[in-house]
């Protein structure tokens, strides 16, 4: 929609008519970028497609980030952000890592995060990847823990009110020790035993792997509004 509407597209940005047409002439530009990747990266097959996919990801970011540090974003010199070194000699991503440089992912880091991360840091690509549950299965066989993991949610009812119930892996690092994850979780919810039938209330196939769940329920409780069964 921003895209296409010139009066909503120019809405997201501050400034004279014209420098607002400029930065969303700029939007408009990273968008039909992003999904020209898009749309290339879905006729190729395998991991060919991962650097169309990443292409296109880094032009959803610019555009993004023209809100925010326009002045960075406007021309299309921004860089990536991130370079490698040499790669390691150590078999696998045991010793593989990115260096953090000016460009999208530090301004990206700052705008979602509110943290600012120092030039020339460096990230170990393992601790990135095990906070990526889309591979976690993967990192499981090469002998890495994720970090993080799908949560089932369900909302359940007795007649007269109804609570949130969550399962949570139980070998999930959130469990162990004291973090923010987990007080951040207990300020709304209390672990409780499991519920009766767990796959009924979640919803899920008999035949689904039943697993080690813990399971947090939400302490507050919503009451039914009275309806008028007049029509």
């Amino acid at each position: 929609m921003y895209r296409d509407l010139p009066d909503q597209g120019r809405a997201l940005f501050s400034g004279t008519k014209r420098e607002k047409n400029e930065a969303w002439g700029e939007y408009r530009g990273f968008v039909r970028q992003a999904e020209a990747y898009f749309d290339a990266a879905r006729q190729v097959s395998g991991s060919s497609a991962a650097l169309l996919y990443y292409y296109c990801v880094l032009n959803l970011a610019k555009a993004a980030l023209l809100r925010s540090n326009r002045a960075e974003v406007m021309g299309g010199n921004v860089k990536h952000g991130l370079s490698t070194p040499r790669p390691s000699v150590t078999p696998g991503i045991a010793g593989d890592e990115v260096i953090v440089r000016q460009g999208v992912f530090p301004l990206l880091y700052r705008r979602l995060t509110g943290q600012t991360i120092a030039q020339n840091t460096r990230l170990p690509v393992k601790r990135l990847l095990v906070n990526v549950p889309e591979i976690g299965s993967e990192l499981g066989d090469l002998g890495y823990r994720p970090q993080a993991v799908g949560v089932l949610h369900a909302v359940v009812d007795d007649g007269k009110k109804c609570w949130s119930i969550l399962a949570i892996d139980a070998d999930w690092p959130v469990f162990v020790g004291s973090n923010s994850t987990m007080r951040s979780l207990r300020s709304s919810f209390d672990e409780v035993s499991a519920p009766n039938n767990a796959h009924r209330v979640f919803n899920l196939s008999s035949h689904f792997p039943p697993g080690a769940f813990r399971f947090l329920e939400e302490e507050t409780l919503l009451n039914f509004q009275e309806r008028d069964p007049t029509p």
